[in-house]
């Protein structure tokens, strides 16, 4: 069939087909299950580029992708002997980045009691969600180093998946608040030096740290002594090594400023209905604005527990196709919600004997104290936006699963759910897409890699039958997810769906 055959189809359908002839007429078969590393050499052609700088969409470019690297863009590109990618006019975005995730964790996890071998067949399964969702890099922000290593021989033993940056453990103190799977206690100047040392070994591309006094009227957890938060910044600085801080209500956000970190991971957070919320200060607003710090916004964490009153999100047709059926069947158990609600109102208020703490879920977890939590987050962000602070997306995926929580939340759809909740907030759609590629590239120090469609980048890129810019549902119309210049459809990246719990 000639490339002007191809052109004229009009279908979306149509052009998913005839692109797959061009690949199997170049001898390329993507089945789904072998490594994502047959064909890096590609030329993508008819289409509508946006690509991540800000600069306004264009029509009709041609992308030349060699040895998994841009290397033309441009009108009427031409390379004989690559195979050919015809979009027939589909927008072409750079592949998405979310800058909070943790990989080591399973969506309902202990409400299943998952074994070891499920849980690491859930993660290869995760993997390749990302991709068939258009996310092309994700950064873990807390995983032990045996998980980050556990994942990393995954991806080199051939699972396909995202570029997988990630931190180490969260620093937290002794008594302070505690993720198992996430944190590490440090006491003193020596443990901070270890564990800095350990970010090093693991090549990690930053440090967390936690600030949290919890959530709730009283809080409960202790934060780290000033002297070892300075400990940290000086060890972190001394070895290149940029702070990412946790902190959830507005208090510990201004101390976590003064550590002078490059980014906050959570905006304002309180999903106990324990207490009304407390709001980002102008004060606050405008010194995070002047520091450059930037902002990753995590508003899914809080939308997630609308669909335990909202059920029905979980019959949407792309989340079927990138989500674990076992973890779609735990979603939809009405005990999961009730098993939530008690594991938030343990951590906002670990001093409530256990005893009440299902009836005062009962009488504050309410449809109403989400939707409210969630505008409190939203309305930051947006405060923040405003104020110049550039704003990164990140899903947190997903949410403390070791304590029954984070069972609504699934590895890469949560990220596109998250740039629909920022279009809610009120960003701008082009803002939007930067923030998950460029802006959290720059973040992040991958700039020179991954975030813009350029010249000389890798060839990570998502391709949508649909506009972002005219609706942010648009990034669930995935045709194709491009790593490296390896393109193949969504279902082409999941592959064997099914993972027994």
């Amino acid at each position: 069939m000639s490339m002007q055959t191809r052109r004229g189809m009009g279908a979306a359908s149509h052009r998913l087909g005839l692109a797959s002839v061009a690949f199997l007429a170049a001898g390329i078969v993507f089945t789904g299950f072998t490594p994502a590393v047959a064909a890096t050499d590609l030329l993508i052609t008819n289409a509508r580029l946006i690509d991540g700088t800000g600069a306004p969409p264009r029509e009709n470019l041609s992308i030349l992708i060699r040895g998994g690297r841009i290397l033309t863009v441009g009108p009427d590109v031409q390379a004989a002997g690559l195979p050919v990618l015809d979009v027939a006019g589909a927008t072409v975005l750079p592949g998405l980045i979310d800058a909070h995730v943790h990989m080591s964790w399973a969506p309902g996890q202990s409400f299943r009691r998952d074994l070891p071998e499920t849980i690491t067949a859930l993660r290869a399964r995760h993997l390749r969600g990302y991709l068939a969702s258009g996310v092309t890099t994700v950064a873990d922000t807390g995983a032990s180093p045996e998980a980050i290593h556990s994942i990393r021989e995954m991806m080199a033993s051939g699972v396909p998946g995202p570029r997988f940056l990630a931190m180490g453990w969260a620093l937290v103190p002794a008594g302070g608040w505690d993720s198992p799977g996430e944190t590490a206690a440090v006491a003193g100047e020596s443990d901070v030096e270890a564990r800095l040392d350990e970010v090093v070994r693991l090549g990690g591309v930053g440090v967390k740290v936690a600030l949290e006094r919890g959530w709730g009227p009283i809080k409960t957890y202790e934060l780290l002594s000033p002297e070892i938060r300075r400990a940290i910044a000086d060890g972190a600085a001394r070895r290149g090594l940029p702070v990412f801080i946790h902190a959830t209500n507005p208090p510990d956000q201004v101390a976590a400023l003064q550590m002078k970190p490059r980014a906050l991971t959570h905006t304002v957070i309180d999903l106990t209905g324990l207490t009304s919320g407390d709001l980002l200060s102008p004060e606050f607003v405008r010194d995070m604005a002047a520091s450059g710090t930037y902002q990753i916004t995590t508003l899914s964490i809080v939308d997630a527990y609308l669909v335990e009153f909202e059920p029905s999100r979980l019959d949407d047709a792309f989340l079927n196709l990138v989500v674990p059926e076992v973890e779609l069947q735990t979603a939809r158990d009405p005990r999961v919600g009730r098993a939530q609600a008690r594991a938030l109102i343990h951590m906002g208020a670990p001093w409530l004997p256990s005893i009440f703490e299902a009836c005062v879920a009962r009488m504050t977890f309410r449809k109403s104290a989400v939707r409210r939590a969630l505008r409190r987050a939203q309305w930051s962000v947006k405060q923040l936006f405003e104020a110049g602070v550039p704003i990164v997306v990140g899903s947190d995926t997903p949410s403390l699963p070791q304590f029954a929580v984070g069972a609504y939340q699934f590895h890469g759809f949560s990220t596109i759910r998250e740039m629909e909740l920022l279009g809610e907030a009120g960003l701008p759609p082009m803002t939007i897409v930067q923030s998950a590629t460029r802006i959290p590239a720059e973040m992040l120090g991958i700039a020179n890699d991954v975030g813009t469609v350029e010249i000389g980048k890798r060839a990570d890129l998502v391709i949508l039958r649909a506009d972002p810019l005219v609706d942010l549902r648009a990034l669930k119309t995935v045709l194709w997810t491009v790593r490296d210049g390896v393109a193949r459809t969504p279902e082409e990246w999941i592959g064997k769906k099914e993972v027994k719990p």
